[in-house]
């Protein structure tokens, strides 16, 4: 019921603001010429726009996530890298974890070539969030070892990467402490004069150090008003032949389909609809097992489903250049399998459904300000099953478990002369995680429902030594909250260790500060950052105790606890 409400406040919300904007301008009164005309205001704010062909220098290019409108990434005090389509077709990546390779202040932690970790300021898994069009990949069933899966989305149809390093709570809420990632997937592409209304592409590839073979063929067509776009493709791979050994268990092999569609209402408002799927078998995690750890753990199937539905107003009018909105439903479905040679030790299964929905308006308010503001909104129905052989059991490890987070988010761009421009942001999020019953586990040892509330504050300055060089400050307050695996876990872990619930873990708070230098010179673009961080209630996996005893089913005892003190991380 509750989940009706939010949906029906969306709608209205989209609704109210087409009809405010549908409205036309009142007859202005007749100019009073006794009196002489005041005199102007100089504006010091507009908005960037994209320059025609490839960007020289990366500091050129435009960027949304940035701030959540496209911005020159010179212009804002983080630090940005981005992967345009020039920069992907150059590359030509076969999976996405090479995207990453070459990226400044991003490693990568690969648990084989269909599961890349990014590492951002020494952060990962659950503390970078991962994001696809702006909608989250992370999920809070997602192992805090792991993380989201980019591999999830089909590669071919990546049209740009953002990454921001540095923390982006108050416009994206939880998980995005170390940074944010963006995966910025096509469009359907509507007809420009003079242009052909159809079109295809279609690539092949083959490589005999894991004999795989990729194939995917995108096709398109718009007339009029409408645009349309399909893709299909097939990437299958054994495991990789190394110049001394195979590397086992690195195989694996993924389908995906998507559709695209869009209707262009005039030339200041537009609707699109987007589908998405990619299906995975067989994934290994290279290397194991061996002869030091003779279990091998793999993903029998795994699979992303998404539907999207977005409207999108440009330029409305002198005061409202942007305006946004988007409903999506989303389904992750992931099988994990643990086996000691042909025996099989346990299966588990998990599928996490996602409901959101989010608004978003950008006004120019004259002369000095830039204002942006929104409301997100989703719903993770996480369920699940577990079948333990050794010893034989089928209690799952984690409740059934509904989670509701709505975040209201505003940050404005003050500019009261050239040289200078101070930015300031919140974010207050709500979030309550609901434990539904679940087969096995005994309702009355179900933890009760968690709430947890958070502001997040950002200041930030850009002073302008001159046109092509700048000095950058940012500081946030930043939170993060703990998962489903963190609070509500019950199982086997590593062989020979168990871990037990924490349902009490509270959050991980803290603060950031950046400070940096870009130049945007003739013949060069650099940028050069320092950061600082401190949080309190840092989460980590400790040795523990369950009703007293450090020892379970003779297995050692551990718990996700908030860690006293600070931790810190600086570079």
């Amino acid at each position: 019921m509750k989940l009706r409400y939010c949906l029906w406040i969306w709608s209205i919300l989209l609704c109210l603001s087409l009809v405010a904007i549908a409205q036309e301008s009142p007859t202005l009164p007749v100019a009073d010429t006794t009196q002489p005309p005041e005199k102007p205001k100089q504006s010091l704010i507009s908005l960037d726009t994209a320059v025609s062909g490839v960007s020289k220098y990366f500091l050129d290019e435009l960027v949304i996530t940035a701030s959540r409108y496209e911005k020159s990434s010179f212009k804002v005090p983080t630090t940005v890298s981005i992967l345009g389509q020039d920069k992907i077709e150059k590359s030509n990546p076969d999976i996405i974890s090479d995207l990453f390779r070459n990226l400044p202040g991003v490693e990568l932690s690969d648990a084989g070539p269909f599961a890349p970790r990014p590492v951002i300021r020494g952060l990962f898994g659950p503390r970078v969030l991962l994001l696809v069009n702006g909608e989250r990949l992370n999920d809070t069933r997602e192992s805090p070892f792991s993380g989201a899966q980019l591999s999830l989305v089909d590669i071919d149809d990546i049209e740009r990467v953002e990454v921001i390093n540095g923390p982006g709570t108050v416009l994206y809420g939880t998980d995005a402490l170390g940074g944010v990632v963006n995966v910025i997937t096509s469009k359907a592409k509507f007809k420009e004069d003079g242009s052909r209304p159809y079109g295809a592409k279609l690539k092949l590839r083959y490589s005999t150090a894991d004999e795989q073979y990729k194939a995917d063929l995108k096709v398109n067509y718009a007339v009029n008003k409408w645009a349309f776009s399909m893709g299909a493709g097939n990437r299958s791979a054994t495991d990789y032949e190394a110049p001394d050994t195979t590397v086992v268990n690195s195989a694996a092999h993924a389908n995906n389909f998507d559709l695209k569609a869009g209707y262009k209402i005039n030339e200041k408002h537009t609707v699109f609809a987007d589908y998405q799927r990619v299906e995975a078998s067989n994934i290994g995690f290279p290397g194991v097992p061996n002869q030091s750890f003779p279990v091998r753990f793999f993903y029998p199937e795994r699979s992303r489903g998404k539907i999207a539905l977005s409207y999108e107003g440009k330029n409305i009018n002198a005061y409202m250049p942007l305006i946004k909105g988007k409903v999506y439903y989303q389904s992750l479905e992931k099988d994990f399998d643990v086996a000691f040679g042909s025996l099989l030790f346990s299966e588990t299964s998990t599928e996490v459904k996602t409901l959101g929905a989010s608004f978003q308006e950008l006004f120019l308010i004259q002369p000095y300000q830039i204002l942006t503001w929104g409301v997100d909104y989703y719903r993770e129905m996480v369920e699940g099953s577990r079948i333990s052989y050794f010893p034989p059991d089928s209690i799952p490890a984690v409740p059934e478990v509904n989670w509701d987070v709505v975040g209201v988010y505003a940050q404005d761009e003050i500019t009261p002369w050239k040289f200078l421009t101070f930015l300031a942001g919140f974010r207050y999020e709500y979030s309550k995680a609901a434990p539904q019953e679940t087969k096995g586990i005994d309702p009355d040892s179900l933890p009760g429902d968690n709430t947890v509330k958070f502001l997040s504050l950002s200041g930030g300055a850009i002073y302008r030594l001159r046109p092509d060089l700048s000095l950058n400050l940012n500081l946030a307050r930043v939170f993060r909250n703990p998962g489903i695996v963190e609070r509500y876990f019950f199982g086997p872990g590593e062989p020979g260790t168990w871990v037990v619930a924490n349902p009490e873990l509270e959050k991980e708070n803290g603060v950031s500060l950046d400070l940096g230098l870009k130049a945007n010179l003739e013949k060069m673009s650099a940028s050069l950052n320092f950061f600082f961080a401190e949080y309190k209630d840092f989460i980590d996996l400790r040795p523990s105790s369950y009703k007293g005893d450090t020892l379970y089913q003779g297995s050692r005892v551990w718990q996700w606890r908030n860690l006293l003190g600070v931790t810190r991380i600086d570079g």
